[in-house]
């Protein structure tokens, strides 16, 4: 059975096609991100509105992502990756998972 992106963005699974393994829901962002966002916040010990200043974003913006009405364009997502890789754990914070870990590699 065929599994559609909205289902594979809820259980995080893979499909595997003729051209190797496709990883579904890695271009949808995660239901918590407003959640995460805010623990990355947290982490960097900045404010909304230094944060805001940090992603170069106007604080409404940031507050919408935050209230889940829009979803970060791609230049500001470039930002908030580019942020949370100057965090201690940001990354880990921003992914939820060791975005280290190459998903292609066999476990052992």
């Amino acid at each position: 059975m065929r599994k559609t992106d909205q289902q594979a963005r809820f259980d995080g699974q893979s499909e595997t096609t003729t051209g190797g393994t496709l990883l579904m829901g890695s271009g949808v962002l995660p239901e918590d991100f407003g959640e995460r966002l805010e623990c990355l916040k947290e982490a960097s010990g900045l404010s909304w509105r230094g944060l805001a200043n940090a992603l170069g974003v106007d604080p409404k913006q940031q507050d919408k992502w935050r209230k889940k009405s829009v979803e970060p364009c791609g230049g500001a997502m470039l930002s908030i990756c580019r942020f949370a890789f100057r965090i201690p754990g940001g990354m880990e914070i921003l992914a939820d998972e060791d975005f280290r870990k190459n998903p292609f590699e066999e476990e052992r």
